[in-house]
């Protein structure tokens, strides 16, 4: 059983929420040491990756797969509840396809290979930390100082792209063109926060 737009932006929000004090309690580090990164930061940066993990899934291939809070997911959620005249169809569909199309944006060089940014940390979060997989294993640049820098960088770009889907959501709530208490009827079908056919 799914849940209805409407529903998927407050578990969205809750999950904001969470974020937000984990963040005032760890901040995320703002510098990086390109000679070897301090243990406690580096640790930090790992533990925000791992949080901010599931707003990123499923930003490959057909789009339809990956965490029910991917950030195209949610986007498609706030434009079921809202009416804005100022967002035409092509920008809410820019605004879905921004959020995947930032992840490529980094290249990082390595042995003569171009190698996108979210490729790496991807890689280190399921072979180290998430998961064991043998293929991200093997996949991983040799250098940990690369591993450490593409981790640091995503995970403030991905930061800063989840929370300003939250601005967006929060900015609707007050100027009164979105509600988001509960009410009784909150539980709909799957189909009602599945992706847009394409």
């Amino acid at each position: 059983m799914g849940y209805t737009a409407l529903a998927h932006l407050r578990h969205f929000m809750a999950t904001r929420d969470d974020y937000v004090r984990f963040a005032e309690l760890f901040p995320l580090p703002t510098s990086l040491n390109l000679f070897g990164q301090d243990e406690h930061d580096r640790w930090l940066v790992v533990a925000h990756a791992m949080l901010l993990r599931k707003y990123f899934s499923g930003f490959d291939g057909d789009h339809s797969t990956g965490d029910n809070l991917a950030l195209h997911k949610v986007i498609r959620s706030l434009r079921k509840c809202v009416t804005d005249p100022e967002l035409s169809d092509d920008d809410w569909d820019s605004m879905e396809a921004n959020v995947r199309l930032l992840e490529q944006m980094t290249i990082y060089n390595n042995n003569g290979k171009d190698i996108p940014e979210k490729q790496i940390m991807e890689d280190e979060l399921y072979s180290r930390y998430l998961h064991g997989n043998p293929s991200a294993w093997n996949r991983r640049d040799p250098s940990p100082h690369a591993h450490d820098h593409a981790t640091f960088s995503a995970t403030h770009g991905r930061s800063t792209r989840m929370l300003n889907v939250a601005e967006l959501i929060q900015q609707y709530v007050d100027d009164g063109d979105l509600t988001l208490d509960p009410v009784p009827t909150d539980v709909g079908h799957a189909e009602d926060t599945a992706p847009a056919k394409e």
